[in-house]
């Protein structure tokens, strides 16, 4: 009887931050009772923007969680690993590092990332 695969955690910066997480947008009052509209990740605890328009949000969000997810594997802490890895995102990698301003990480992209938490959970 032969054992299974031992299934490896480890993946690309480039197949890191081209798999969407799941992205939630809300509508709700600031604290001065004007509507704003808010895109946050479950998946990663307490990673969420503000903006006067949704698809501000949207943006503002994919940008701040690639840069996030570069800063996570530049400190070599552990990266929660997305939970639905068959999509992919309509960004290249490229461009989501340059809106981001992290083009010094394009160099890296293929590279292993050993720290990545398969759980998919935390921030």
């Amino acid at each position: 009887m032969s054992r299974p695969e031992a299934v490896s955690n480890e993946i690309t910066l480039r197949q890191l931050i081209t798999t969407p997480y799941i992205t939630y947008v809300e509508a709700l009052p600031d604290s001065e009772g004007i509507w704003v509209r808010r895109a946050s990740c479950p998946e990663l605890d307490g990673c969420s923007v503000t903006a006067p328009k949704a698809w501000d949000a949207i943006v503002e969000l994919e940008r701040y969680l690639t840069e996030y997810l570069v800063d996570r594997v530049a400190a070599g802490k552990p990266v929660p690993r997305p939970r639905h890895r068959d999509v992919v995102h309509d960004l290249s990698a490229e461009e989501l590092l340059e809106r981001a301003k992290r083009t010094e990480w394009i160099p890296r992209l293929d590279e292993p990332i050993a720290a990545v938490d398969g759980a998919g959970l935390g921030c």
